[in-house]
């Protein structure tokens, strides 16, 4: 790699890794930490444990993730694990310096809806630039290997949920699951939007025997590209012209007119598209995002 996009990307790394580990920090001490809501993964645990050892949580989480770090090593690679070690000391850094933030505690359930928004925002930083901080991900890698009918996504929920439900009998209160329950539910949320892009579209597939036509008021009245498959009907064998755009959501409106007033009889399906990279659309520099 070229030194100036290694100090680039090193520079970025810092950033994200900063700003995310103190929106993280934020999310636990305002939030959870003082309401007694367990996060999943590591985090979920040292938070239960901080109530019974005088250790710094910080700590606990590092202590919790070693053997962890040893046990994936080989699934995940060298560099990737660096990465993880780095953004794990990091964010527990942040963890055990913000201790001095104020505490809501008015009411619990904001608590959780703010807990879980800011702990995704944070892990959703750091996760765009490459980097993960342990915790459920790695236990995860680990239990597939004995255990590959399940899906990956299964594991770290099935992991978060005995999290989750452990924390009722430390904090001595069923209604704390539920409240946790929430806090994972929006952390996974959030970083799935911020991974995924908040510039979502809509990818229409379009069937019409008037694609020459469609085609020409698509590209006037929109300003999209559009691109022509060959098609064949299943059922009558005939030739047909598929045109997909992608547009954004409040184009999709004006799309649909387009197609009703061109070709009444087409054929159209719509999907969304998380992220859509490219012209008119988002830079495809992973570094600009």
């Amino acid at each position: 790699m070229p030194r100036k996009n290694f100090w680039k990307e090193w520079l970025l790394n810092s950033v994200a890794l900063a700003a995310g580990g103190f929106l993280f920090a934020c999310g636990i001490h305002m939030f959870t930490e003082p309401n007694n809501i367990a996060m999943g993964g590591a985090t979920g645990v040292a938070l239960m444990l901080h109530q019974i050892l005088p250790v710094p949580m910080g700590v606990l989480i590092v202590l919790l993730n070693l053997p962890l770090f040893f046990g994936s090593i080989k699934l995940l690679g060298r560099e990737f694990m660096i990465k993880t070690v780095i953004a794990t000391v990091v964010t527990s850094l942040f963890i055990d310096l913000t201790e001095f933030l104020p505490s809501f505690t008015e009411d619990k359930l904001l608590a959780a809806i703010f807990g879980g928004i800011l702990s995704g925002a944070g892990l959703g930083i750091i996760y765009l630039r490459g980097m993960a901080t342990g915790g459920s991900d790695l236990l995860a890698r680990i239990l597939l290997v004995p255990f590959p009918f399940i899906s990956y996504g299964q594991m770290i929920l099935l992991i978060d949920t005995v999290i989750v439900a452990a924390s009722a009998i430390v904090f001595r209160d069923f209604w704390t699951v539920l409240y946790s329950a929430i806090v994972v539910y929006l952390v996974s949320t959030v970083i799935d939007t911020i991974l995924g892009g908040m510039d979502r579209a809509k990818t229409v597939q379009i069937i019409t025997a008037q694609e020459e036509a469609l085609k020409q008021e698509i590209l006037t009245q929109l300003h999209r590209g559009v691109t022509l498959l060959d098609a064949r009907g299943g059922w009558s064998n005939e030739e047909k012209t598929l045109l997909v755009v992608v547009v954004r959501k409040y184009e999709l409106f004006r799309l649909k007119s387009i197609i009703h007033q061109t070709d009444p009889d087409a054929f159209v399906i719509v999907g969304d598209a998380n992220e859509v990279l490219g012209e008119g659309f988002k830079d495809q520099d992973p570094d600009s995002l």
